[in-house]
């Protein structure tokens, strides 16, 4: 046995020893329900977002507009009010941001890019793109700090308008909301109750929020509300940007995700490490106009 497995298999026993529950539950979710649903789901028949990332980045002119933690089936809902065009649910590369990003920079396609991110201020959870800066392909990042929303650690969708129609499109972009990822701009409230649990729960066996919405007695459907609240207010600064740019820039314009949520589907909420489907069908919408 290599040393290894040894220290996995040991670090098993101990956190099985400390959180029975929680390790049990990790492995049925894992282990069993994630391929069951996978097979009756068959997601994985999808068209292959990074087939689809493949194709935009031989456009002389794109602008890719990705909604942080977008689920397909809650897009889909909203997204008429804003957008027209042709919408297809694909299939993700990974279930966080980190089972995505290092793919999308590795393709040979991937250069001449300047990319528009909101950065989060929730060290745990912010996402350093200039780690995977290749310089040899011409990639600009414009990373937007919190600004207006200190506290909760987040940039607004209106200020990622304002830094780039002050900075300007290049003939290749990408802009990176952090919505409707947490934190939930117009539940403030809400969004700092679980802001221990959200920061830490990456680094434990236990299901911290989990845990935090059961004892804070916030209900699952507070945590829908506030979801759906980000993702409208991000598709309304996507339109809002979109209706500014459109005069003069003619090149295709694609909105779409890094990853999924869960808002308590199996217990499980934000973006664990689990295959499932809601974690890992994402929107790809052509846009053709706006409403």
């Amino acid at each position: 046995m290599s040393l290894l497995l040894h220290a996995d298999i040991k670090s098993f026993i101990n956190n099985l020893r400390i959180y029975p529950r929680d390790v049990l539950f990790d492995v049925f979710v894992r282990y069993a329900l994630s391929p069951m649903v996978k097979v009756v789901k068959r997601w994985d028949t999808l068209p292959s977002w990074s087939t689809l990332l493949k194709e935009l980045l031989k456009e002389q002119s794109f602008l890719l507009v990705v909604l942080d933690s977008c689920r397909y089936d809650f897009f889909r809902l909203v997204y008429r009010k804003y957008f027209y065009g042709k919408l297809m649910a694909t299939r993700s590369l990974g279930t966080n941001t980190y089972g995505w990003l290092p793919n999308i920079f590795s393709y040979t396609e991937f250069r001449d890019v300047r990319i528009f991110y909101a950065g989060l201020a929730i060290k745990t959870h912010d996402i350093k793109l200039n780690k995977f800066i290749s310089h040899s392909r011409d990639i600009e990042i414009i990373r937007i700090e919190p600004c207006r929303e200190k506290d909760m650690g987040t940039v607004l969708p209106w200020e990622v308008n304002e830094v780039v129609l002050r900075k300007k499109l290049s003939k290749r972009n990408i802009v990176w909301y952090m919505q409707p990822h947490y934190p939930w701009i117009g539940y403030r409230d809400l969004s700092l109750k679980l802001l221990n649990e959200v920061t830490w729960h990456d680094f434990t066996p236990k299901d911290l929020v989990r845990e935090g919405i059961k004892h804070k007695g916030i209900s699952r459907h507070d945590i829908i509300k506030a979801y759906l609240d980000n993702l409208r207010k991000a598709l309304k600064a996507t339109s809002t940007l979109v209706r500014e740019i459109r005069d003069r820039f003619t090149g295709k314009i694609v909105i779409t995700s890094d990853h999924g949520e869960l808002l308590g589907e199996y217990g499980l909420y934000l973006h664990p490490h689990y295959e499932l489907p809601q974690l890992c069908i994402v929107p790809w919408l052509e846009v053709e106009g706006i409403i």
